[in-house]
């Protein structure tokens, strides 16, 4: 799916699009991809908005770190 675009990161009202039923988020870290399956069903709300984020390219060279577990 192309981007939608930096532009609507400054203008979250641009960011409306109801995602699919079930889509799979790709991160590309240095340790290895990421993949998150999303189910809309679960939670629309949040499925759409972690959708319209991802496609907007807010997590585009964001760093994400070591989970602990316990901690």
């Amino acid at each position: 799916m192309p981007a939608a675009g930096a532009a609507d990161l400054a203008d979250p009202s641009t960011m409306t699009e109801t995602a699919p039923d079930s889509y799979l988020a790709k991160f590309e870290t240095t340790k290895g991809v990421i993949r998150i399956q999303v189910t809309r069903e679960w939670s629309p709300l949040g499925a759409d908005r972690f959708y319209n984020l991802v496609r907007g390219g807010y997590y585009d060279g964001v760093t994400f770190h070591r989970v602990i577990d316990g901690f």
